[in-house]
């Protein structure tokens, strides 16, 4: 397991964690191997949802009628 997680961060253009823990965990196990790389976080998480206002929304996209959390970006 330790082998297959230093060939990810090795080949990897850009390491990204899903929470901070691990993005410092991977800056300080492999400092020599990331130094040049880009290690980035991505947090989720469900406190950011927000309802939908504008309901041609729902015609460009009608699977967010369904009762669940999505993100739509704009073109």
């Amino acid at each position: 397991m330790k082998l297959s997680e230093k060939m990810a961060v090795k080949y990897s253009d850009i390491v990204i964690g899903d929470n901070k823990g691990i993005t410092d965990y991977i800056k300080s196990e492999y400092s020599k191997i990331v130094q040049n790389k880009r290690v980035k976080l991505i947090a989720y998480g469900g406190d950011q949802v927000s309802s939908v206002q504008d309901n041609s929304l729902f015609e460009r996209y009608p699977f967010c009628r369904e009762p669940y959390s999505v993100t739509v970006l704009p073109d």
